[in-house]
């Protein structure tokens, strides 16, 4: 008997399924993006209007999800913060290709424009831990969004002092720890790879 691990198969999409994701993010554009995850391949099968800036192939950074979770059931509407800064609202539903592979669709809407409509509406659940614990982006965006806030600032008018307390608190809180994560936080900041690296190494020769 071979120990090779059989690869998973690619995903085969209705066109129901396909349409219907399209033509929700139609109805939502500009403010919503529509998600397909293939669950087994941990990876982005499809995406429209990707206002997260992810696309097709990126990892979902999601957990397989168990049998008992495999329907229709939606997870949701659970809070999130785009590489922005913006609140998210999202909403996740379960769903089988035609080979009955696990998928997870996910519609993410920008409700910035709408908070203070919105801070009338219900309470948010929290978002599924079980889906979303291995997404360095969203902590990435979580924390470096936090800590701008909670001192005063703005994305736009952080100074290179600044900037270094920021990438020394991510780099403390072990923000750092997956691959592409610096490039992530340059994206944030709107600053160069190079910049971004070069805080890095500023902030860890400090430590030494």
């Amino acid at each position: 008997m071979s120990d090779k691990k059989s690869k998973p198969k690619d995903l085969v999409i209705a066109p129901q399924v396909l349409a219907m994701a399209e033509g929700v993010s139609h109805l939502l554009h500009p403010f919503a993006e529509v998600v397909l995850h293939d669950v087994e391949r941990d990876q982005i099968a499809a995406i429209w209007n990707p206002i997260s800036k992810r696309k097709v192939g990126d990892p979902s950074l999601l957990r397989s999800l168990p049998a008992r979770q495999r329907d229709s059931a939606p997870y949701g509407p659970y809070e999130k913060v785009n590489w922005n800064g913006k609140r998210l609202k999202c909403v996740s539903v379960s769903l089988l290709d035609d080979r009955d592979s696990p998928m997870l669709m996910c519609i993410n809407f920008d409700i910035s424009a709408f908070d203070p409509i919105l801070q009338l509406a219900s309470i948010p659940q929290q978002q599924p831990s079980e889906l979303f614990s291995r997404n360095w982006r969203e902590r990435i965006n979580q924390l470096t969004h936090d800590w701008i806030r909670n001192h005063g600032l703005t994305v736009e008018t952080l100074n290179a002092e600044q900037r270094l307390a920021l990438v020394r608190h991510l780099d403390e809180q072990g923000a750092f720890e997956a691959r592409k994560s610096v490039e992530q936080m340059a994206a944030i900041l709107g600053i160069s790879r190079a910049t971004a690296y070069s805080l890095r190494k500023a902030a860890q020769a400090e430590k030494s």
